[in-house]
């Protein structure tokens, strides 16, 4: 599988997220939950969907309601729209998405609607399949011109962005127009609203918060610990970040980039911070309010591919949410941390500060996401997610991880050798000047 073909959401519009993952074979899996029950199982699954690329969760139609958006290599983006266990099956007038299963070059909406079997849903097809750029690698669902309507932002291989809108055609005017419109029904499709061009491959996409104008940021990966701020304005600002290693050539800056935000307490607010690490170890915090940036390594035998930014203070929403009154909440200030993986399963759990925390993960991964889980109804919990080279996928939860920061044993006992020495050369001339006063009173005797 593609290991960026997953994210968590809540795709069912439930408040409670579900984990999507897609592999290469064409088919897409939904898990809800963790019980004996389900034993492992899906909750919704399709196949026949082509080398999937990359996935996504979010109101991609600005209609208030999540949709599952799988794109893959061969130019298709598949839109899924599921209803919750305590929703009825949807009828075949559909408001928005017409039923007609005839195909064309800019979209196909299927008349079969999702079956429901014992164990598993299977839906045959997507809700609705349009055409998009082939060789798509990263998806982003995301409002960056702050216009009050989310994009979709696909980045391809051939280091080329474009941002699309979900557009609806309008119902027409007239009466002559209505006749024909029922004769043939207007489909949805994307229009493309920006194109970018780069210079390196995009390894990653992200968005962030302007400090000080609060404006949407969209953020890309480049190669090396590269990455280009692009405003809603479109004006792009390049940050000079080459921070993987200190050799010259080609053999460090085409080193694959990561790139998330997370969020840090400062000045009474909390802002956005970018956290970059790239694949050999190289891991830099760019704080976006004064440009500043502080570099670390971490060290490992493998390469790093997978980051995420989690907040663990907060295990749980509801019971948060229930612990805490209103006052404590408004003044609980935390910082995300941040989340890495490498391909031998060494997950390591970084603060603002670089403590680090490392758990040993056993076995190899192809893919890993950490992120807010719905193990149970009502209650959405932080989760360390791995998928092997053997199609297993692993979940922990209920993670305790303390991150206050631990104080090396040989720190502790230099600051006490200091100490020491400091005292023994003291007491040494203290004595010596003491000897020097004794013979100097008994030469005067």
């Amino acid at each position: 599988m593609n290991p960026h073909a997953f994210d968590f959401g809540d795709v069912d519009n439930d408040k409670d997220n579900e984990f999507v993952i897609g592999n290469l074979k064409g088919e897409l899996s939904v898990f809800k939950g963790i019980s004996s029950a389900n034993d492992g199982q899906p909750y919704v699954t399709c196949s026949g969907l082509g080398t999937i690329t990359c996935v996504a969760v979010g109101d991609i139609k600005n209609s208030g309601k999540n949709s599952i958006v799988c794109i893959n290599a061969e130019g298709q983006c598949h839109i899924f729209d599921l209803l919750s266990s305590n929703e009825s099956a949807p009828t075949t007038h559909d408001e928005n998405i017409p039923t007609s299963s005839k195909k064309s070059n800019d979209a196909q909406t299927p008349a079969m609607r999702p079956l429901i079997i014992e164990g598993p849903k299977v839906i045959e097809q997507p809700t609705l399949t349009l055409s998009v750029p082939v060789n798509c690698n990263r998806i982003l669902i995301a409002d960056i011109d702050d216009d009050g309507i989310n994009e979709i932002i696909l980045a391809r291989t051939d280091r080329v962005l474009q941002v699309f809108n979900f557009q609806i055609p309008s119902p027409p005017i007239d009466s002559t127009a209505s006749i024909k419109a029922s004769l043939i029904e207007e489909q949805p499709y994307l229009e493309e609203k920006k194109k970018w061009y780069f210079d390196g491959q995009i390894t990653s996409l992200s968005t962030a918060k302007d400090p000080t104008t609060s404006s949407s940021l969209l953020i890309i990966g480049q190669p090396g610990g590269h990455f280009i701020i692009i405003e809603k304005n479109d004006k792009e600002i390049s940050s000079p970040t080459q921070v993987s290693g200190d050799q010259s050539g080609e053999e460090f800056t085409e080193v694959s980039t990561e790139i998330v935000k997370g969020t840090k307490f400062k000045n009474g607010k909390c802002v956005d911070v970018l956290a970059l690490i790239t694949m050999d170890g190289k891991f830099t915090l760019y704080d976006l309010q004064n440009s500043s940036m502080s570099h670390h390594e971490l060290q490992g035998t493998h390469k790093l591919f997978g980051m995420a930014s989690i907040d663990l203070c907060i295990n749980d929403e509801s019971l948060d949410k229930k612990i805490l009154n209103d006052s404590e909440k408004s003044t609980k200030k935390y910082n995300n941390v941040f989340v890495v993986c490498a391909w031998n399963g060494c997950t390591y759990v970084i603060d603002h500060d670089f403590n680090v925390v490392k758990f040993e993960f056993e076995g190899r991964v192809c893919a890993f996401a950490a992120g807010q889980y719905a193990i149970t109804p009502g209650h959405n919990v932080n989760c360390f997610l791995y998928v092997d080279f053997e199609d297993q996928i692993t979940v922990y939860y209920n993670l305790r991880i303390n991150t206050k920061p631990v104080t090396n044993f040989m720190e502790i006992m230099r600051d006490q050798f200091d100490k020491v020495r400091c005292f023994l050369i003291k007491m040494f001339f203290d004595c010596k000047l003491l000897i020097i006063w004794k013979y100097d009173s008994l030469m005067n005797y």
